[in-house]
């Protein structure tokens, strides 16, 4: 016998409130792993039909502190650049890591999308509901350009549970 892995997907469900094309930078949300490791085999990003731009997005660890420190954007676990230009209708679109990554058991990420003001439109507040082998914590973002000075992510626990600042995903082996 060959065995498969099984694969799932991070985000189950969604619901999307509002849509939005004003704001440059890194959108997404927070999330902690469980008791056990996650594989990622592949990020996503929400695309809309219409859509022309590649997006890059992220997974990023979360400093430990006493403090909700902001992540570091060069610290990068997991990146992939999806072309929204794929999206014959409107929903996810993956693209594979060149690798799968492990996320340890017990600790916090961010996940989140490049957007650019004017560009594609995105999912700028959405209900989620999560696989149980992850916990919503927060929504996220940048105040400016990856890389950059000041392109450190912000957590954003003030939003209501459940919401993110933007419909992005991963799919887990």
């Amino acid at each position: 016998l060959r065995y498969e892995p099984l694969e799932r997907e991070a985000v189950t469900g969604l619901e999307i409130k509002t849509v939005n094309d004003n704001w440059t930078g890194f959108h997404g949300w927070e999330f902690r792993v469980g008791e056990r490791p996650v594989a990622v085999g592949k990020l996503g990003r929400y695309c809309f039909a219409g859509s022309r731009e590649r997006h890059e997005v992220r997974i990023v660890p979360v400093k430990r502190g006493p403090y909700d420190e902001p992540a570091n954007p060069s610290t990068v676990i997991a990146s992939v650049l999806i072309d929204a230009g794929q999206a014959a209708a409107d929903g996810m679109v993956y693209a594979a890591l060149a690798q799968p990554v492990r996320l340890e058991p017990n600790t916090r990420y961010m996940i989140a999308s490049y957007e650019t003001a004017g560009g594609d439109p995105f999912a700028a507040d959405v209900e989620l509901t999560l696989d149980p082998a992850i916990e919503w914590v927060g929504g996220c973002y940048t105040l400016s350009a990856p890389d950059q000075p000041g392109g450190y992510w912000y957590p954003v626990q003030s939003i209501e549970p459940g919401r993110a600042l933007n419909a992005v995903s991963f799919v887990m082996q």
